[in-house]
């Protein structure tokens, strides 16, 4: 009994940092979409899609960090 209540603890504390992480995914991605649409008002499609690949990068960048800490590497 003690045992599922660590693990229940523990998952909660998983729960609660996923949360938080996915807050914080949120505001970026608002941020960002904000940047990309004041560019492109602007006329400056150079910027704004520079900006989107900066984007893509540290998101492939990120998704590979991930992979790599799920196979231990």
């Amino acid at each position: 009994m003690e045992r599922n209540r660590k693990e229940l603890l523990e998952e909660a504390k998983r729960l609660e940092e996923n949360t938080q992480h996915i807050s914080v995914l949120r505001h970026d991605l608002r941020h960002n979409y904000r940047l990309i649409h004041a560019l492109l008002t602007a006329g400056d499609e150079e910027n704004a899609l520079r900006h989107i690949r900066a984007m893509q990068e540290r998101f492939e960048k990120e998704a590979g960090d991930e992979t790599a800490k799920k196979k231990g590497l």
